[in-house]
Order: C-alpha cells, then structure tokens, then sequence
C-alpha cells in the first residue's frame, strides 16, 4: 500500500507544537493513518515530519514552553455539557455490552467521558490540580476500534492558549497506586476496569509521551506500556532512560512480548 500526504487545505493539531498546521497522510483508500504521521507547515518553528515509511519522526526544536500565567483553561460547564446521550456514544455502547452498565458508569464518572456529536467520544485533559485543560474528540465503530474514516481532533488548541496533558492526571491526586500509561485513551479506560488496583494514563499517542507531561509523575513508580511493536517498544524505552535522567522513574512493563503486530494491551481482553 502506498502513502501520501493529504491533498486538501484541511489541517490537524501537530503532535509536536500543538498548532493546527499539520498535514497527515492517507492510504491509498483515502483513510488517515495514525494522527502520529505528517508534515506541520511551520517549518522554521517546529518543522515536525514522520513519514510511515521512516522509522522515527524529526522536527527543528522543541516548541516553545507557555509559561503557566498565561494558560487558559475550559470552564466547568463546559466539560458538564458534554456529560450526556451516552445512548448515541458509539464507545460508551460498546464498553456497556462488553463490560457492563456499572462498570461502564464508573469508568465515565473517573475520566469525565463525554459525547460528541454523531456518536463521537470527547476525552477531557484534567491535570492534577483539577484544571480542565483541554478535549480529544475521536470516533470508534461499535466493534470498540476507532473509525478513521471520521478525524480525531483536540477542540481546544496551544495556538488558542491551551496546553496538553496526560489523559487521566487527575486521578493522581491523594492517590498512592502505581501509575500505568498507556497511547489510547480509550485502551486506558478499558484497563482501569480490567485492573483497578492500578492507576490507568494515556499519552494521548506514541509521540505523546513527553517530560513536560511526565512531570507530573515525579515520585510515582510508573509502567510504561506502548503497543506491541517492536517500534513502539524500542521508542519508549527510550523514554523511560531519558526520564531516568530526568529523575522520574519509569519502566517499561511488556507482558506479551511475543505480540508483534501492533495490538495494544486492550485488546486482549
């Protein structure tokens, strides 16, 4: 199969600077591969490319860090808006007929899971000091899998003043569990219901898993737990070293290395 990058004026959040300035690239049947592939426009600033034919991503220079006074944050009533029509959440149906009604009640109390328009999911950002930072919205089939055909995007951008997360930080305050993170936020939810005695994250995407969001961990024992690939391991291995070095301790917990072909943790149960 080959790859290209879109030939629309449509453009996407960049997993490096956050700016809407990024071109991701589609198949040969016009379906977007992951959000992790692409080419940012603002070359000079970020310049962040992976191609699906390279084996990691490149960009200039790390985007430049807002400084927390000048962060804006989505009101409450906001996020309690989007509280509701579960019955039209193509995700929260299929955790219902997987895992059931209190379990799935439970695991949209915990994350604060909310419902977008045609069925859609809206996964809030809320750091550990409650702010609501910002939303993912994505689309899954009712098989649990994601719909690629309909585009993931975050509703509230760094160009607009907002800044990203780990998806679920806020369950860290007052809580001494061990910490687990994961790249989907829906792979995060299901194995909060599958193992509670642990404290489920998601970065939002392989690229995701950045020092300024693991700050957030200093002092916690953290697993690392990216998709079973051999790429995805070897990238997050690096991270846990480097974090290492950033006095943060990680490490990655493989379970299944014999699983090589891409699958993450949620789906085997």
């Amino acid at each position: 199969m080959k790859y290209q990058l879109e030939k629309t004026s449509k453009k996407h959040p960049c997993p490096n600077c956050g700016y809407k300035r990024f071109v991701r690239f589609i198949d040969d049947n016009n379906l977007y591969l992951d959000t992790k592939f692409g080419r940012c426009d603002r070359q000079e600033s970020c310049g962040y490319f992976y191609s699906p034919y390279h084996e990691k991503a490149t960009f200039n220079q790390r985007p430049k860090i807002m400084d927390a006074q000048t962060l804006k944050y989505v009101p409450l009533e906001t996020l309690k808006a989007t509280l509701k029509n579960y019955h039209n959440n193509t995700l929260i149906n299929f955790l219902n007929n997987t895992f059931g009604r209190r379990k799935t009640l439970k695991a949209i109390a915990d994350y604060y899971i909310g419902t977008a328009r045609n069925g859609g999911t809206i996964f809030w950002q809320i750091d550990k000091h409650k702010n609501i930072r910002t939303a993912k919205r994505m689309f899954y089939k009712t098989d649990g899998h994601r719909n690629k055909q309909l585009p993931d995007r975050y509703l509230y951008t760094s160009d607009k003043g907002y800044q990203t997360c780990l998806f679920g930080e806020h369950l860290l305050a007052e809580n001494n569990k061990i910490v687990a993170i994961v790249e989907s936020e829906k792979t995060a939810i299901i194995c909060s219901i599958q193992y509670p005695e642990i404290t489920w994250l998601a970065s939002s995407g392989l690229e995701g898993l950045t020092v300024r969001k693991m700050k957030a961990l200093i002092g916690k024992e953290v697993l690392l737990v990216p998709d079973f690939s051999t790429h995805a391991r070897e990238r997050w291995q690096h991270k846990a070293e480097y974090l290492l070095q950033h006095n943060m301790k990680a490490v990655l917990w493989d379970p299944y290395p014999e699983i090589v072909d891409g699958r993450d943790i949620a789906d085997l149960f």
